[in-house]
């Protein structure tokens, strides 16, 4: 492929998408000048506090290490981060280290060689300490593409006082879960906050009842018309149907939905563990009020010790960056000691093992840790899952199938017409 068409290729396919691999290329990068200053450019998603000081403190330890290396560095908003990265990609213009949440997305760039394939610049043995499915995550054709800081489940997470004054109990089932939702409606209590505007939490939802309702296995084929697909969209409206969740939730985000849940607003919210490092900063007083359990059980036990969860900050390194090692650098001092409990210190759980992990966690994480490493697997979020175009349908679908819409059967035969024809 020409160095002209190349860009073009790619930001046809990432636009599809709205978010070819060469392993000799990978085990062999450009080299900048070895005794000249350096400078990289790092882009990440922790824009707010603590995370965010994390990040910046294992920065200026690889700088205070690498007195010669400037690292310029870009923390970005979730959403805006992805349209940047995606028309930076096809631009060639991308930054030596970036955000990834793995999977589907970033396979998209290991196809265009895009990416640096990390197993022959880390030193042996450096990922037997992380947790083995968030390094999964971020592997292609049996390459590390990056390297994973964050593992994370998607729990239910409730306050406790509502529930003490509602008289609910943690639910364990899915009918036990509806009859504490319809307990808190005649006490016009809200249920769930939800806010579905980017359409990614609500997607929690539907991949949980697919899970729920068939396993991985339906996930795993690409079947989008199995009755378990369909089963979720039933389950989904019949929640809206029952206005288990907060007035205008389709038109509001994320930010808003967790802090009625903070304010006591609404009783649960469905949501991953980055949420605690939120409370940490804006409703510290409510932190040992807030408990979680796994999203409730179906009518198959097999199937109910799956979650939904995945890699929610990791790294990797631009194919084409002119000083691998120095990239190396940053992602070492991202995920060393010093910097995982770093980040545990935030509320968050480290990509690490169990054994490696538990020490370093905070309180009110290990109740979430515990779901983490307790189950049978972990179902990557789909959107990141699936490759770029079929991931933007995915959300889509869920989002009307909120807003009733849609209807499941309509829903599931969009995937499959954008699974025939996706690049």
């Amino acid at each position: 492929m020409s160095d002209i068409m190349k860009p073009y290729l790619i930001i046809a396919t990432l636009i599809l998408a709205s978010c070819g691999r060469n392993d000799n290329a990978a085990t062999t990068p450009p080299r900048g000048p070895a005794n000249s200053a350096r400078a990289i450019e790092f882009w990440h998603i922790q824009t707010y506090d603590p995370t965010k000081p994390a990040v910046e403190e294992a920065v200026a330890r690889c700088q205070a290490e690498h007195p010669r290396l400037k690292i310029t560095t870009q923390a970005i908003k979730n959403d805006a981060f992805k349209t940047k990265l995606k028309m930076d990609m096809g631009a060639g213009t991308e930054p030596d280290v970036f955000h990834t949440w793995g999977g589907g997305v970033l396979q998209s760039y290991v196809k265009y060689d895009l990416v640096m394939n990390l197993d022959p610049l880390l030193p042996a043995g450096s990922p037997d300490k992380f947790h083995p499915a968030a390094l999964d995550f971020c592997r292609a054709g049996g390459n590390l593409y990056g390297l994973p800081v964050d593992v994370t489940v998607v729990p239910v997470w409730y306050n406790k006082a509502v529930f003490a004054k509602a008289g609910v109990a943690v639910p364990k089932t899915i009918d036990e879960f509806y009859a504490v939702c319809d307990t808190l409606r005649r006490q016009n209590i809200t249920p769930l906050a939800l806010g579905n505007i980017k359409s990614w939490p609500g997607a929690f939802y539907f991949m949980y009842f697919a899970t729920r309702a068939g396993g991985m296995e339906p996930i795993e084929n690409g079947d989008y018309e199995n009755p378990a697909f369909i089963e979720a969209g039933r389950q989904i409206q019949k929640m809206v149907k029952a206005d288990y969740f907060n007035k205008g939730f389709n038109g509001i985000d994320y930010d808003e939905a967790r802090r009625l849940f903070f304010r006591g607003e609404s009783a649960m919210i469905v949501m991953g563990t980055w949420m605690l490092a939120h409370a940490r900063k804006e409703a510290p007083e409510l932190l040992n009020n807030i408990g979680c359990f796994a999203f409730p059980g179906m009518d198959n036990p097999e199937w109910n010790d799956i979650i939904v969860g995945g890699v929610n900050a990791g790294y990797a390194v631009a194919a084409d960056t002119k000083y691998p090692e120095d990239c190396i650098a940053l992602l070492q001092a991202l995920t060393d000691e010093q910097g995982m409990a770093d980040w545990a210190a935030t509320g968050r759980i480290p990509a690490l093992n169990r054994e490696a992990a538990t020490p370093l966690l905070a309180p009110e994480t290990l109740v979430a840790a515990e779901i983490l490493f307790d189950a049978k697997a972990i179902q990557l979020y789909y959107d990141q899952y699936l490759p770029p175009a079929l991931g933007t349908m995915h959300k889509e679908t869920s989002q009307a199938l909120f807003a009733l819409t849609t209807t499941p059967e309509a829903a599931a035969a969009k995937m499959t017409a954008t699974a025939k024809r996706r690049p």
